[in-house]
Order: C-alpha cells, then structure tokens, then sequence
C-alpha cells in the first residue's frame, strides 16, 4: 500500500451518517424602498441595488459599489478576466483620462482599491464625507464608461503575471490552490481566481469591451454607502449618477454543479519551499444557507484560537504541529470548511489521526457548554470588530446584499449564533465533516520524503 491510500484509509476510518439540511429562505421582499432606522434600502427602476447607512461618528463616508461578477462566472478563455477588470477600471474613462480618477479621489483625501473574488468585485473608497457627491460620480463613470486603454491593459496585464509568479512563491496559495483544484471536481470554484500567465496575456482589449458589456450592468451592481450623509442627498446622486443606465434582460449565472463526493481524495505537492503543510477540506454551506452560522461557530470550537480542541490537543499536549487552525469558507455556492496544519513530515499520519479523533468526539457528542460559549463570544466579537469603520460596515452589508440578497439577512444569522446549542453544532459536525467527503493535499520539501 503506498503513502498517499494509507492516508486515504485513514481518512476513510471515520464516517458518519447524512443528516438533512434546509437552505435559508431572504426575508427580504423587492420592494423598491424600504427605510429602517438609520438604514435605507432600495432598488432603483434599472435594477441598480442601493443601500445607505447613516452613521454621524465620524465626517467620513465609504462607498462601494459590488458587480455581482468574479472568476466562476468567466468563460474558459477568460480565466482570470475579472481580475484584470478590477485592475483597469480606475484607469480611465470616456470622461476622465489615465490616472484622473485616482488624482481626484487622493486630492480629496481618500483611499481608492478593489478586490476580486469568485463571485464578485468589489470597488471601494474611503474619504471625506463633504466630497461625496463627487466620488459617486467617480464611482459610477468608472463602472459604466471605462475606455481600457490599451497601453494601460497591457501594462496592467504585466502587473497581474508579477502577482502570479509571487503567488508561485507562497506555500499558503499552492497549497490553498491545491485544496480548491481537488475539492472541486465540476464546479469553476476549482480555478484560481486570478488566472494563469498564458490566459492574462491572452486578453485583448475587444473582450474587455464584451465582458464589460455582459456584466457591468446595473441590475448586476450594488451601491454601499455608509457613513455621514444625508440618505435623501445621496440616493438622489446615485440616481443621477446611473441615469440611463439600460439593465440586461437576460441576465443569468449559469455555473456546473459540484458532483457529490463519495470517497476521500488526497494529493501529494512536492515544492521548493521550506516548511511542510497539511491541509484538509470538507464540503461547506454556502454564505446564505441557515447552517452557515453553526459551522462558523464550530470553525472557533475546532481551531478558532490556543483555546481550541485542535490547539490544545493537537499542537499543546501531543507536539504533533507546530500551528493548527480551522476555518469556514462560504461563498455564493458551497463552500469548504478548511483545518490547517503546519507540522514535520515525520508527524503527518499522526496528526491527522489525532485530527480525525476530535472530529469525531464532536459528531459524537459536540461540544461543551463552556467551548460553545467561547466561540460564541468570539464570534460575535469578530462581527461587531468587522464593522468598527465605515468601510468595515460596507463590506459587510454589502457582503450581505450580493451573497444572500438581503442585508436584512445579517440578523438572522447573529440570531442563530446568539441561540445555538451543543445540539446544532453536533448535527453540522455530522452533516459536513464526513471523512467519505474530505479532500486532503500535503504540501511537502522536495528534499524529504513522508
């Protein structure tokens, strides 16, 4: 028998039985205005998502506009696209030339970046709040008459290559690569999101203009702003800003399933790099799902902190890793529930023995009253840390707005943190942390042999 089905065995020596699940229903209706005290929401004649938040604190405002586009959504030889996209956006429009955008946003003292993800991009900017107006005209020319000038792509383009050789050079992402590629069979989750060298450099500035033209509408878009403002001023500058804007009809997301996984998978990576990981990966809810909450908590019972049964076991009283973690990952589709290890060669089987025993401790008889209430105060310390800025209270409601279509949705989940029990956490361990299900990629030394 080699390495590699031993391990598989081992991961195989625990299985549970399936217990059902039940997908979280948006409370959120369509209506196109809704005012909830200091929170207004509603969704423009073209589509066009809008969510104020008034908040005084402080003369700032954050401003995000999400385009409900990320790397799953591209076409085979667009792969890495949305990254591109997000890298040309701020480099010009029809109105205002290379470099302006950025020169008016940092003249008024404000940050400008963006971020692609799989399922969507994000462009944000923190400022004054006294130059609002002006950075909502920045925001919606940019996202609906940017030029890509063909210089800056191609320049840009190199910039993006740069960014994939350093990500060559991390042995978080291969091995995070590493994870997605063999935990997702069918799904485009299992692509990197920033594409490969040969499909950057493929680009060309007339595909630019058609995926611009396919997604970047506003029926697709989400328009965050938190922070001092006036909700009637800045709705009707919003309106302004999109005036014309044409939805598409025929919009949709058509992505392929992940088939479901019947027995473990394990990979071997050899690699130039100094330190041996592990990790392990088990299908996740996705973000909109009613048990995303409770395996976030369990995330924190697992390995959320020293005070966490895979610290203190695995790493404290056994010495078998030198730094172990778990954490839930849920995005628009399933998602993944991910521990880490970072530990010798020598002590790979038994550290993920030991793994395997915890995990099923849990789904035996989850956890104890005192770790449950941990986590729960850990993870509701997280969300209220998350939105201690403007920006911070933007992402999240507008994380809560293109993942589960409804910011409304963001107390529902706190109300299932608030009320979970042993019970609920044993029922997702069971549900989720199926060894039949676990994908497994080593991380390991060229030079050393497991």
């Amino acid at each position: 028998m080699t390495r590699t089905n031993a391990l598989a065995v081992l991961l195989l020596a625990v299985a549970v039985s399936p217990a059902c699940s039940s997908t979280l229903q948006s409370s959120s209706n369509q209506s196109s205005f809704e005012l909830e005290e200091n929170v207004l929401r509603t969704t423009l004649d073209n589509g066009l998502k809008v969510v104020l938040v008034e908040d005084h604190s402080a003369p700032v405002v954050a401003l995000n506009v999400w385009v409900r586009v990320g790397s799953a959504d591209e076409h085979a030889d667009e792969a890495g696209m949305a990254h591109v996209f997000e890298h040309m956006l701020f480099k010009g429009t029809e109105r205002r030339g290379v470099g302006e955008i950025a020169r008016t946003v940092e003249a008024a003292g404000g940050m400008i970046n963006a971020f692609t993800s799989f399922d969507m991009t994000v462009y944000h900017i923190t400022m004054a709040s006294r130059d609002a107006a002006t950075v909502i005209d920045v925001l919606a020319d940019s996202v609906r008459f940017s030029t890509f000038d063909p210089n800056e792509l191609a320049s840009e383009m190199e910039v993006v290559v740069e960014e994939i050789r350093r990500g060559d050079d991390s042995p978080g992402r291969a091995l995070s690569q590493g994870l997605f590629s063999l935990a997702y069979q069918d799904h485009p989750y299992n692509l990197p999101v920033i594409g490969t060298r040969e499909s950057v450099r493929s680009f060309s500035r007339e595909q630019m203009l058609e995926f611009h033209q396919r997604w970047y509408v506003p029926n697709n878009m989400s328009f965050v702003v938190v922070g001092d403002i006036d909700p009637d001023e800045t709705l009707a500058q919003i309106k302004k800003a999109f005036e014309g804007a044409q939805p598409r009809r025929d919009l949709s997301h058509p992505r392929r399933a992940e088939s479901t996984q019947s027995e473990p998978r394990v990979e071997l990576l050899r690699k130039s790099f100094d330190q041996t990981l592990v990790g392990l990966a088990y299908p996740a809810p996705e973000f909109a799902n009613e048990d995303t909450a409770y395996v976030d908590l369990l995330s924190w019972v697992l390995g959320g902190g020293e005070s966490s049964r895979l610290y203190r076991q695995v790493k404290d009283k056994q010495q078998l890793v030198h730094g172990v973690s778990a954490s839930a990952y849920t995005p628009l589709d399933p998602g993944l529930f991910f521990i880490d290890l970072v530990l010798e060669p020598a002590n790979i089987e038994a550290a993920l023995a030991s793994v395997r025993s915890e995990i099923e401790r849990l789904v035996e008889s989850g956890p104890n009253a005192q770790e449950l209430e941990r986590a729960r105060v850990n993870l509701l310390s997280h969300e209220v840390h998350e939105k201690e800025t403007m920006q911070g209270q933007a992402r999240k409601y507008g994380y809560f707005e293109t993942l589960a279509d409804g910011i409304e949705v963001e107390a529902e989940y706190n109300a299932r943190i608030r009320k979970a029990t042993i019970q609920d956490l044993r029922r997702v361990a069971e549900k989720y942390l199926r060894s039949e299900r676990a994908s497994l990629v080593v991380l390991i030394p060229e030079a050393k042999r497991p």
